[in-house]
């Protein structure tokens, strides 16, 4: 059996200039009999000479079977090749070119998919030998999780995932540099450099607009109701796009045909507009029944999505459409439909890889919160969990709503009306929730009808809200729908002051995030106590200014 083993090398001069045109013959070192040459391992014959080309190069191959020693003579007009040939008079090809060994020492035993032919240097043979076996790693990964060994040559998922900002265990949606679903166990010190406690319900508060906002509507009258803002302080869907984008209904006169959910969009929160190339609504008006209560969000895919009810008033259901570029927008997908609940005005929040809808069912009495999640805008949605609200004032009942996020919280603008009717004396409340199921809600009105002939007299309909830093102190941009006297509805812009208490470098700030002293209130204070201790002074900041208002003294 022959065994081919290629010799190759670049012939150049003592200053390392490269010598083309050499002639390069082999022979046997013991007789000087010429050598039979080959092209290739398969063993296509080239004489006994090859001739280097411009590049000084001479490669060939020789049966190492026959021949595993060699001479080699180099020559070529006008060049003295004495010193070299002299080197070469003796070749061993074992140590030459490309040979690795003995290939020809090769044991091949039940091979199976993905194996690998390695050297062994117990056995001294080349053998099939496993990727774990050579010492190679195996195993696969998905993008941005970080790996984890299964085994000693295997690497896997770990539940770690690192989205390049934050790191989250057991979340793929981090919101902050360390983010982990599920208990800790710490030995050792926490120092908390910001750290948010809560949000006080019964200290938050708004003031009614002055006015409404310019809100184009397609039927040209104006009026529009339950308003929900999308914000992206980067724009979205592109730099070219805009920082906030709402998801509204027409509502003239309360005329509910007319709720067909559209889009505007603004730069500031304050004017909207139509996006160019957009025709309103994104969803026409059904041949039965009406739609209603929009609600947007970004998905995990990066498209905006936009659920809305529609209801004959026996059925109820709700539907969600997408779309990548806010201009053009898929068909209507149905998720939920029932005739035993309703889904009134449902409220969507996507964190850690779970889609979870709020909405009110006032086929239930008195009128009852329920959530569902889905682990896709599409479903399939969970059966209703009932939450509970604690704080809703004894002949009032659950309206609309809208939910948001906040760190280790939900908050909610909560509409309540008087029991037994869909709207009718409704003022806005703030609630929290830790667990998103059960909530404490302000009994005390956010947002009660305005003053008589203001744009906002009448009621006070669905509401949302965008927490946002200002200077020292966290609020939350806040749009809200309500009517006058003639029945006319609009949507206007406050901010709501937050009763919020944050911890920073061993400070406390309430109503604000970046504490001074050891203890910073933002906003009014009422004091009916007794300072003890050294003599000091005690400050007062509120919303405008900064003042001394007493001198503490020994008690």
């Amino acid at each position: 059996m022959a065994t081919y083993v290629k010799w190759a090398d670049t012939i150049v001069d003592d200053s390392g200039i490269v010598i083309p045109s050499v002639t390069v013959t082999v022979k046997d070192p013991d007789t000087g009999d010429p050598i039979t040459m080959y092209s290739e391992r398969a063993g296509t014959t080239q004489g006994n000479s090859v001739t280097t080309g411009v590049d000084g190069i001479a490669e060939f191959y020789v049966d190492i079977e026959t021949n595993p020693r060699i001479k080699i003579e180099l020559s070529k007009t006008d060049y003295d090749f004495t010193a070299a040939n002299e080197m070469l008079n003796d070749v061993y090809l074992a140590s030459k070119g490309e040979t690795l060994g003995s290939l020809s020492d090769v044991t091949i035993t039940s091979p199976s998919n993905d194996e690998l032919l390695a050297y062994d240097s117990g056995s001294g043979k080349w053998i099939n030998q496993t990727p774990s076996e050579v010492g190679i790693i195996s195993g696969s990964g998905t993008a941005s999780y970080v790996p984890k060994w299964s085994d000693a040559g295997t690497l896997t998922n770990s539940v770690i995932y690192d989205n390049g900002v934050n790191i989250g265990i057991r979340t793929l949606t981090p919101r902050t540099a360390l983010h982990v679903i599920g208990d800790v166990t710490l030995l050792g010190d926490v120092r908390p450099v910001n750290r948010f406690v809560k949000v006080d319900e019964s200290k938050a508060s708004a003031a009614n607009a002055s006015d409404y906002l310019t809100t184009p509507t397609y039927d040209g009258s104006g009026q529009a109701v339950h308003p929900d803002v999308y914000y992206n302080p980067s724009k979205w869907p592109d730099p070219n796009g805009y920082r906030f984008w709402m998801a509204m209904t027409p509502y003239p006169n309360g005329d509910d045909t007319y709720e067909n959910p559209s889009i505007l969009v603004s730069d500031d929160g304050q004017t909207w507009e139509v996006p160019s190339g957009l025709t309103n609504p994104i969803e026409p008006a059904p041949s039965t029944g009406h739609n209603a209560d929009p609600d947007i969000l970004e998905g995990a895919d990066g498209k905006l999505w936009v659920f809305f009810m529609w209801t004959d008033g026996t059925t109820y259901k709700v539907y969600v459409k997408s779309s990548s570029d806010g201009i053009n927008w898929s068909d209507k997908t149905e998720i939920l439909t029932s005739t035993t609940e309703s889904f009134i005005s449902p409220a969507v929040v996507f964190e850690d890889g779970l889609y979870t809808m709020w909405y009110i069912d006032h086929l239930a009495s008195p009128n009852v919160l329920k959530k569902r999640t889905a682990s896709s805008p599409t479903g399939p949605w969970s059966s209703p969990t009932t939450c509970t609200v604690s704080g809703v004032p004894s002949g009032r009942d659950l309206w609309h709503l809208d939910v948001v996020r906040v760190q280790a919280e939900y908050h909610a603008f909560v509409v309540l009306t008087d029991s037994d009717t869909t709207g009718a004396n409704t003022e806005l409340h703030f609630a929290t929730s830790r667990d998103g199921t059960n909530w404490t809600l302000n009994s005390t009105p956010l947002l009660a009808a305005g003053t008589s002939g203001s744009w906002d007299d009448n009621l006070i309909y669905r509401a949302c809200g965008l927490l946002f830093n200002a200077g020292n102190e966290s609020r939350y941009a806040l749009w809200y729908s309500a009517s006058n006297s003639s029945g006319t509805w609009h949507i206007g812009y406050t901010e709501v002051f937050l009763g919020l208490i944050v911890e920073k470098d061993g400070k406390v700030g309430i109503g604000t995030t970046s504490p001074s002293e050891n203890l910073t209130i933002y906003g009014p204070v009422y004091a009916n106590f007794a300072v003890a201790g050294n003599t000091g002074r005690f400050r007062c900041y509120t919303n405008q200014e900064k003042s001394v208002i007493g001198t503490a003294s020994n008690t």
